[in-house]
């Protein structure tokens, strides 16, 4: 009788457990979105890093393909003026405006990313459509490096884009890597920091509202 209340006991432990670990991941997912609903609070990371720390919440998300156009449109466009989508397919597609020649056109950017060692992803870029002109890859490519350069960084000769997720983070705090992006087996994986002062602050702020 006593073996089988342990057992019991323990799968409620072990089921307490899994609940409290869905529940981080729920709200460090919630604050994530929270987080990029306010870019003008993105500044640049120091680059000793971020250690480790009692006082953050440290957890390894896996998000939908959905998630990931919110998440990342919305760190792409950044401080911008210019609102840049991210959508994915096959490949990844980032469409947003342009200044050439003084004039702002759209442009539309085709490639396939790859995270990077140090949790950032670059992008090998295969087409970019400007309106109607026909000019070189790397041209254009330099051109959105210039004019998007607070969040993205290019290597235009061999017509790479970078996105710097992990070079940047929100004054709030909070740090994402890119642990896995494939797009074949629909796998997006993301180690995510946010310090735990923060995200009782925006429970704070919900429940006051």
């Amino acid at each position: 009788m006593t073996k089988k209340i342990d057992k019991q006991l323990q799968k409620r432990g072990w089921k307490y457990a899994f609940l409290s670990l869905a529940c981080v991941n729920l709200l460090v997912v919630a604050f994530l979105f929270y987080a990029i609903s306010k870019p003008a609070d993105m500044v640049v990371r120091e680059k000793t890093g971020v250690a480790a720390s009692n006082s953050k919440i440290q957890t390894t998300l896996s998000l939908n393909k959905a998630e990931v156009e919110t998440i990342f449109s919305s760190f792409v466009s950044g401080n911008q003026q210019n609102e840049y989508v991210l959508t994915l397919d096959d490949k990844m597609h980032i469409t947003g405006k342009v200044s050439i020649l003084g004039i702002q056109t759209t442009f539309e950017l085709v490639g396939m990313p790859y995270p990077t060692e140090n949790g950032n992803l670059q992008v090998k870029v295969d087409t970019i459509r400007v309106g109607q002109l026909n000019m070189p890859l790397n041209v254009v490519l330099g051109i959105i490096g210039q004019q998007a350069k607070d969040i993205l960084s290019v290597d235009a000769k061999n017509h790479v884009l970078y996105i710097e997720l992990a070079s940047k983070e929100w004054k709030n705090g909070v740090v994402v890597k890119v642990k896995a992006f494939d797009i074949e087996k629909d796998e997006y994986i993301f180690d995510v920091s946010v310090p735990n002062e923060t995200i009782w602050h925006l429970l704070q702020q919900h429940k006051g509202e």
